[in-house]
């Protein structure tokens, strides 16, 4: 039993030497950014401590102060995600920010906590305001009950975004670019919450932490935790929320519709459908019902992006996906870049997805043209590696990422009355305008004459050592000759 320890672990020693370290944590975006107050990054504090100043990681020392100890949240640890959080208690607790941060019309502010009692009628996060008559910027629960609106506010005293929302840990986010002609916008866990267009530009504005209007009758005090804040003085554009949303919801474990930005991925051409790791497939070749695949230019609303479900009867990892180009009118499509994404669905007989993702981003072969012409009528996308379930419903979907001109029309080989049963090839008509070009959408079938793609699913091939990995093994195995045969000489 001894023997067989020692060789578990010299083999296990000498993998773990080829393994290398592990990544860091993203961080958000900085250009920008003039608080940042992160419960995580307090010291010399122990769970339940007053807290008198909350220091600002923005490198610009706009610190959270309050001087009076019975005005002090307190610091807790452990409380989201295993991570600290400053605590007020919905009675008098507040901290003090320094003014001129930021001016209505150019900010952006996310909040990372809740609302956990109706201690009082409202419950604000960052609450305040500018000199002149509804100047003012507001972020907060707006009703005594519990799980009751909660509001986003600017300029204007009445609320212009509210939603209802639990007593859970959220990220809250509000926009004001009063360069849109709808220039406020909000986000309970980087779903949309509304918009609106009150915003008053030009006003400088002070807030305060946890209360609106300390020190006034009608004063109000939050009821809740705050984990994290970041304020930027300008508006960040959708990328740059989804970076900071996605890093406030790694870091502390939430859900959301935040999700990783698409990876790269390479686009080949081939003569020949692929014969190996193919785990599912449309084989038929009659291409009796091609399917449109490009973006006509102006409000050409003729189906554009084009695609097809499918069921992984076994867990695999997904490599590749290639299809058949059946005709090609012109040079149009040469370099042009093209998005894939994913999606889950509940069946295969109805598109409509559960939830979608771009997986991959990347370029058509550039003598894309030439190559058809030659034979070469089968696209394969390299995505990387991507986990699929047995028994879930997945579609991929592409789309062009630039528009052609009106006849510059691409069809991808899709089969009438096919043999595959597991799915059905998807079209989408119209991808919307909104924030979210992904979600803004139409999706539908042909319905009337059901087709799938020709398409081939190809999985991740079983990784080769490399060099560092056999070397590490060696070693090992080296370390164990030696071993065994010390033990033969005792």
């Amino acid at each position: 039993m001894k023997t067989r320890t020692t060789i578990a672990t010299m083999v296990a020693v000498g993998l773990v030497l080829a393994a290398g370290g592990s990544t860091a944590q993203a961080t958000p975006v900085t250009a920008g950014l003039v608080l940042h107050l992160d419960a995580d990054a307090i010291t010399g504090k122990s769970d339940g401590d007053l807290l008198s100043q909350w220091d600002d990681q923005s490198g610009n020392s706009n610190h959270a102060t309050q001087g009076t100890s019975a005005n002090q949240p307190k610091y807790e640890t452990g409380e989201l995600g295993g991570k600290p959080v400053v605590r007020f208690d919905g009675g008098n607790d507040w901290m003090d920010l320094p003014g001129g941060m930021f001016s209505l019309g150019d900010v952006t502010a996310f909040v990372v906590g809740n609302v956990n009692a109706a201690a009082s009628t409202k419950h604000p996060f960052l609450a305040g305001g500018g000199s002149g008559s509804n100047q003012r910027f507001y972020m907060q629960r707006n009703t005594a009950s519990l799980g009751g609106e909660f509001h986003f506010a600017i300029a204007d005293k009445n609320p212009a975004v509210s939603s209802n929302v639990d007593t859970s840990h959220h990220i809250f986010t509000l926009r004001d670019d009063d360069s849109q002609t709808v220039n406020v916008e909000a986000w309970i866990d980087g779903d949309s919450k509304g918009t609106s267009n009150t915003a008053k530009p030009g006003a400088s504005v002070t807030v305060d932490l946890g209360a609106a209007s300390p020190g006034q009758s009608w004063a109000q005090w939050l009821s809740g935790d705050i984990a994290e804040v970041l304020l930027y003085n300008r508006p960040l554009n959708d990328t740059e929320l989804n970076d900071v949303g996605l890093y406030l919801q790694d870091k502390y474990a939430l859900s959301g519709a935040y999700t990783a930005p698409p990876g790269a991925m390479t686009v080949s051409q081939d003569s020949a459908a692929p014969a190996t790791d193919v785990i599912i497939s449309q084989t038929g070749n009659a291409h009796s019902t091609p399917f449109r695949w490009n973006q006509p230019a102006g409000t050409d609303r003729n189906p554009r992006d084009t695609g097809q479900s499918f069921l992984p009867s076994a867990d695999f990892t997904l490599d590749k996906i290639t299809v058949n180009v059946s005709s090609l009118a012109s040079t149009a499509y040469d370099g042009q870049p093209v998005t894939l994404e994913l999606f889950k669905l509940t069946d295969g007989s109805d598109p409509w997805p559960d939830s979608m993702e771009a997986i991959g981003k990347g370029n058509l072969p550039s003598g894309m043209k030439t190559s058809f012409e030659g034979g070469d009528t089968y696209l394969t996308f390299d995505i990387g590696d991507v986990a699929l379930s047995a028994g879930q419903q997945y579609g991929f979907l592409l789309m062009h990422d630039v528009p052609q001109a009106s006849g510059d029309n691409m069809l991808l080989g899709a089969q009438a009355n096919s043999a595959y049963t597991d799915g059905i090839g998807i079209t989408r008509e119209y991808r919307g305008t909104g924030s979210d070009v992904y979600k803004a959408m139409t999706v539908w079938t042909t319905s009337s004459q059901p087709a799938d793609l020709e398409f081939y699913i190809q999985q991740a091939a079983a990784p080769i050592p490399e060099p560092a990995t056999m070397a590490a093994v060696g070693l090992a195995v080296a370390g164990l000759g030696g071993y065994v045969r010390r033990r033969r000489r005792s």
